[in-house]
């Protein structure tokens, strides 16, 4: 297995602990960050905006509006980018979700 594949395991792996943390609360950041900066190196656009739009939901059920927001917006740009429509939509939506909350 070379480092392609093993830095996109590494980035479902981190993508599914973000999920987690979205769903209990608890965690920290500072892991999503790093696999972030990793996800840029490997310029590994789909499972970055996965991630991107993980990290938006977390920060979003932290009350961080503006990260999540940020987030998003990231997420739909890389979405865009390669043609990933229902990334682009759920990204959508998220954002449509952060409207009617005073994100």
């Amino acid at each position: 297995m070379g480092d392609a594949e093993l830095t996109a395991l590494a980035l479902e792996a981190v993508k599914g602990f973000a999920q987690w943390m979205h769903f209990t609360g608890i965690g920290s950041l500072s892991t999503l960050e790093r696999a972030l900066k990793a996800a840029r190196r490997g310029r590994n656009d789909v499972p970055m905006a996965d991630l991107l739009l993980v990290c938006g939901n977390v920060l979003a059920i932290r009350s961080d509006h503006a990260g999540a927001r940020e987030r998003f917006e990231h997420a739909l740009q890389l979405y865009r980018q390669v043609d990933a429509v229902q990334g682009e939509a759920n990204c959508i939506q998220r954002l449509g979700d952060s409207l009617g909350q005073g994100f």
